[in-house]
């Protein structure tokens, strides 16, 4: 260097002159330089620069490096300071910023010191314990409350399942209490649904080890109330099991409590409810003994016996009422047939029930039933039954019933069995007596009533009805056979009335017909001939008075004879308006027919000869 010129030296390391500037000038904190720099250099992130002790011709020097901040610290922002992680952060050595811990981990106050008045941090973090949980707010780890667990390195615990529990385990960790690392099992007799707590099942209810909740013991069945079942811990134990209601008990789900049968049902154990006795069957009020304090029920029915019946559910066997009757064990009695009754008599008791009927006995013959009274009644005269009617039938037409002692049945008078018929001429009345038939009235056997005999015909003996003969007729009904009256004739049967003979006709003798009056005779109006007088003739039938015999003969005046005027000839008597000649010693008789026929021929030796005229 010559005289008078300056010398340039290189600024030292730890400084650094700008083209503007005159002299070295010390890097600031954070800031580094080699010899000869122009510029100072800042540390990168993560590191800083110490102070430096050292000085050049005066001047203090600046950093000729940079240092990384220590692991547990990170540089603070753009500052020139390592600051120290907070807790649940970490870093290494030239960290710019802290690492927070993953979830379910924590760092650990481990005291590591100070670097250049630094405190420093954690450099690592932990994971929580079993039976803890991470906090990461406070860089805790929390024990897990109760109901709840963990394995470790969670953020939360797990809920226990169902029918379990957790307690905290008396354990600690860096001075934190710890929890449950799993969860226990309720034992049977209890359950749990997120309470942590094991609560005995109640009365009718029960559990197997482990459960959420209770189970209802099934209709029928009970759990025991007078029983310990201990403890677990500090829990009282409940049931594990139900126990079936005995025989002659039921239960109904959710009561808990057996109850007895009632009268007229059953049950076998682990009813339900108890089955109604079929119609014909009872329970018995017997003494079937007692179960922790319940009396116990049936445990079968018993058949009604014969002459009784029980509807269903009526344990009663009741008797069969009057005109019923049942061989047993039936729902009710059976109404006796159609003329059948049951007797009344003493059938017997049975358990303190009276009993009735057990079969029907027919109605006899002579009675009839009364079937809503369940009776036999006598059948009244003119009635018959046979046996097991239901009413007494009245005879028949034309018959009775007779009077007579026919005996008696179970206390029941016997009446008519048969009806018998009424004899000829006589009637039945009312079924009960065979009447004679009146006068003029007849009948046959086994007639209902005596009828009247026809116009005409009358009876005395009531079996037939005679007829009125020709010339007689009845006069009024009920009247016998009257001849006819003078004037009158009837020639036929069966008459009630006889016809007038008109004149000059006059009835016959036997008044069956009308007839002229004979020569020598005329009618007296038309009820009898009345002769000629004498010296009167009449030989007219139409004529109703005698002709005087005014006629003189040859040899002298006529002689009148009843139906003719004679004239005497010798031995002859001609009739001069005659129509016969009569022979005969008594000439006097010989002039009219009528003399010949009626007075000649009964003379010994005589006949007549009938002829035409013979002339005078």
């Amino acid at each position: 260097m010559k005289l008078g010129q300056i010398e340039c030296h290189a600024c030292p390391a730890g400084t650094s002159r700008a083209d503007d500037q005159a002299a070295c000038v010390a890097c600031p904190a954070g800031e580094w330089s080699r010899n000869a720099s122009s510029f100072c250099t800042a540390c990168p992130a993560g590191s800083i620069t110490l102070p430096n002790a050292e000085t050049w011709h005066g001047l203090e020097l600046g950093a000729t490096s940079c240092t990384d901040c220590p692991a547990g610290t990170h540089r603070l922002g753009t500052s020139n300071l390592c600051s120290p992680c907070d807790p649940g952060f970490v870093s290494a050595a030239g960290a710019s910023e802290c690492t927070q811990c993953t979830p379910g981990k924590v760092t650990l106050n481990t005291g590591r010191g100070t670097w250049h008045g630094v405190e420093l941090g954690e450099t690592e973090c932990h994971s929580c314990p079993s039976g803890s949980f991470a906090q990461p707010e406070q860089n805790l780890c929390g024990a897990c409350p109760r109901g709840e667990f963990s394995a470790g390195g969670v953020t939360e615990c797990t809920l226990c399942p169902p029918g379990e529990i957790s307690s905290p385990r008396n354990e600690t960790w860096h001075g934190m209490e710890l929890g449950a690392e799993s969860c226990t099992v309720c034992p049977a007799g209890t359950r749990s649904s997120g309470s942590n707590l094991c609560s005995a099942c109640g009365p009718g209810t029960y559990s197997a080890a482990g459960a959420k909740e209770c189970t209802q013991c099934a209709a029928g069945f009970v759990t025991p109330t007078d029983v310990d079942f201990g403890t677990w811990g500090e829990f009282t134990l409940g049931p594990t099991s139900c126990i079936p209601c005995p025989n002659g008990t039921y239960d109904k789900a959710g009561q808990n409590l057996c109850l007895t049968c009632a009268g007229g049902t059953i049950s076998e154990a682990g009813a339900a409810e108890c089955e109604e006795c079929p119609g014909g069957f009872v329970t018995l009020d017997a003494d079937w003994g007692v179960w922790n304090g319940v009396k116990l029920g049936a445990t079968n029915c018993t058949r009604c016996p014969p002459g009784t019946a029980s509807g269903q559910g009526s344990n009663l066997c009741s008797a069969c009422a009057p005109g019923t009757w049942s061989l047993g064990g039936t729902s009710q009695c059976e109404d006796c047939p159609a003329g059948s009754v049951t007797l009344a008599q003493d059938w017997g008791l049975w358990h303190g029930v009276e009993l009735g009927a057990t079969s029907c006995e027919q109605c006899p013959a002579g009675t009839y039933v009364m079937q809503d009274q369940n009776l036999c009644v006598t059948c009244q005269p003119g009635t018959t039954s046979a046996a097991g009617d239901d009413r007494c039938a009245d005879c028949p037409d034309g018959t009775i019933t007779l009077k007579e002692d026919r005996g008696e049945w179970n206390g029941v008078e016997l009446g008519p069995m048969a009806c018998v018929p009424c004899n000829a001429s006589t009637f039945a009345r009312e079924g009960v007596e065979c009447r004679e038939c009146s006068f003029n009235e007849f009948s046959g056997h086994q007639a209902k009533a005596c009828l009247p005999c026809p116009s005409g015909t009358w009876s005395e003996d009531g079996l037939t009805c005679h007829a009125c003969p020709p010339g007689t007729f009845q006069n009024g009904p009920g009247k016998q056979c009257t001849a006819c009256p003078p004037g009158y004739h009837n020639d036929k049967w069966n008459q009630t009335t006889c016809a007038p003979c008109i004149a000059p006709l006059v009835p016959t003798e036997d008044q069956t017909g009308c007839a002229s009056c004979p020569a020598g005779h005329v009618a007296l109006q038309n009820v009898q001939c009345k002769p000629c007088a004498l010296g009167f003739v009449n030989d007219n039938p139409l004529l109703t008075e005698c002709t005087k015999c005014e006629y003189v003969c040859a040899n002298g005046p006529a002689v009148a004879v009843p139906s003719a005027c004679c004239c005497f000839v010798a031995a002859y008597c001609v009739c001069v308006t005659g129509v016969g000649v009569c022979v005969a010693r008594y000439v006097m008789l010989c002039c009219v027919v009528l003399c010949c026929v009626v007075l000649c021929s009964k003379q010994p030796g005589h006949v007549c000869a009938q002829t035409r005229h013979v002339r005078v």
